[in-house]
């Protein structure tokens, strides 16, 4: 289970929440585009916060927006502990960013970043999935373009979810 919390601080969007919390339903979702049945991880969104620390462990999972580069839509920082398991996960999405798609459902815009799409692969990050290079479909790939919906897990992204939960 990874139960997180959100800070709005310099969202872009007042519907980005509702689009984050779908990202975390597709990765923990236990269907794939292939129909199969593995996962059992969870997400668990437990309200809003107005603590936020990026990099630095406070022992709590914060997901919130922080400016980055332009070619960084979002980044996930994680800690392990000796045994190499996750014990805190902090995700950000670029503030910097001015067009974000939210939309719940529908095609993405050409010339917009779909933000579940972003918030899916990201929360994949914080479950300990890394990135998927064997083809461009998966939500796991390193990059996404503008206008591309990846909202739904591939293969590579099942597997790795079926082995790690």
């Amino acid at each position: 289970m990874f139960p997180w919390t959100y800070n709005s601080r310099s969202q872009p969007a007042s519907d980005a929440l509702q689009a984050i919390k779908y990202g975390f339903q597709f990765i923990t979702d236990t269907s794939s585009a292939c129909g199969t049945y593995y996962t059992f991880a969870f997400a668990d969104y437990r309200g809003s916060t107005t603590r936020y620390t990026w990099g630095t462990r406070d022992n709590g999972n914060v997901v919130g927006w922080a400016g980055f580069d332009p070619d960084i839509l979002g980044a996930t920082y994680s800690w392990v502990d000796g045994s190499g398991l996750r014990v805190e996960v902090d995700i950000a999405f670029n503030n910097r960013v001015t067009n974000w798609f939210t939309g719940l459902s529908g095609t993405v815009p050409a010339g917009r970043f779909d933000l579940i799409s972003v918030a899916t692969h990201e929360a994949g990050h914080g479950f300990g999935l890394a990135h998927y290079t064997g083809s461009s479909y998966p939500v796991m790939f390193p990059t996404l373009g503008t206008g591309v919906n990846k909202r739904v897990k591939r293969s590579g992204d099942l597997t790795g979810m079926g082995t790690l939960y």
